[in-house]
């Protein structure tokens, strides 16, 4: 018995997430289980369950992401995911996954030989270290993060503090006129199964999901955003009003995510948020092992017809969505 209460005195608590910065109703809190080195959490300060949001919740959120995507930028660090899961029952919040770049002797021997060598297979190198950090995040989604000590917490709660205290102002960047593949003309037309004022809602051509209802949507600005750095406030406020009706409609949990720049996974230079949702647990892990494979291999899309067929079939029911978001 000695033995076994030991044993269980040795196993790490888990702690709780701590605050490093406030952006209005928004807490920016270091989480105890993060998805990445350096990952924040962004909820709100008295807690809500998604459909509960307010755009004041939403336009915040926005204030303290993009005041964190300035902070990594200053550390060098471009590409992040950013991504929360929202059920009926639970408060809801989004946690951020920076994609912190390798060093050492290796990297550096790697980028060199990239660059002045034109054989094929070292060019597989970036691509793979790319696919592997990708994997090491979506690991973590699926099976959770390593516990982080209350000592290691507080030194990032320490360096967060001091670098929200004195981040610049931002302004979005101005992205030029676009010809990636969400701002083709026939891509609307196949897949777009709703238009709002600002931003619309794509059917996913390769939606994650298991047997016939399949429901996965991207919501994205009709002018060209490269990514979130990119996204204008009011832009991102409607596509979460979107998702929120979305989410109110199918009343069934969902995951909401967004990736910014390649090492995170963006493959389409036009910020998107997916919304795939999911019915019952098993729909939920087969979704999750579907996008480790869709990270390793690529994903595989739906015929011609099978398409044409979801996005009709949407476009009908999703008609009097903007009725759903008050």
């Amino acid at each position: 018995m000695s033995f076994m209460l030991n044993f269980l005195g040795n196993i790490p608590r888990a702690n709780a997430p701590i605050p490093v910065h406030q952006e209005g109703t928004v807490v920016v809190k270091v989480p105890h289980r993060p998805l990445a080195e350096d990952s924040l959490i962004f909820g709100l300060v008295n807690g809500k369950k998604f459909v509960d949001w307010t755009d004041a919740d939403h336009q915040n959120t926005y204030t303290a992401l993009q005041k964190a995507a300035r902070i990594w930028e200053e550390k060098k660090i471009e590409d992040f995911i950013v991504i929360g899961k929202a059920t009926k029952d639970e408060n809801f919040h989004w946690e951020a996954a920076p994609y912190t770049k390798p060093s050492g002797c290796f990297w550096n021997l790697n980028q060199v030989l990239s660059r002045y060598c034109y054989l094929r297979f070292l060019k597989v190198l970036p691509i793979a270290r790319r696919k592997i950090k990708q994997i090491g995040v979506l690991r973590r989604v699926v099976f959770q993060g390593s516990l982080l000590s209350r000592k290691k917490q507080n030194e990032i709660q320490r360096s967060y503090q001091q670098k929200f205290s004195i981040v610049s102002d931002y302004q979005p960047r101005s992205s030029e006129e676009g010809e990636d593949y969400f701002c083709s003309e026939a891509v609307i037309k196949a897949q777009s199964v709703f238009e709002g004022n600002k931003v619309r809602i794509l059917y996913n051509y390769a939606p994650v999901g298991v047997g016939k209802k399949k429901r996965h949507f991207m919501i994205m600005p009709k002018e060209h955003r490269t990514n979130f750095l990119d996204l204008k406030q009011d832009e991102y406020v409607e596509a979460a009003q979107l998702a929120q009706a979305l989410f109110k409609h199918f009343q069934m949990p969902a995951y909401l995510f967004h990736k910014t720049n390649p090492e995170s996974g963006q493959t389409v230079p036009h910020w998107h948020l997916h919304v795939p949702f999911y019915e019952t647990k098993v729909e939920e892990w087969v979704g999750k092992l579907t996008v480790f494979k869709n990270t390793v291999w690529g994903s595989k899309r739906l015929s011609p017809g099978a398409l044409d067929q979801e996005v009709l079939k949407y476009r009908q029911e999703l008609q009097g969505l903007t009725k759903k978001t008050s």
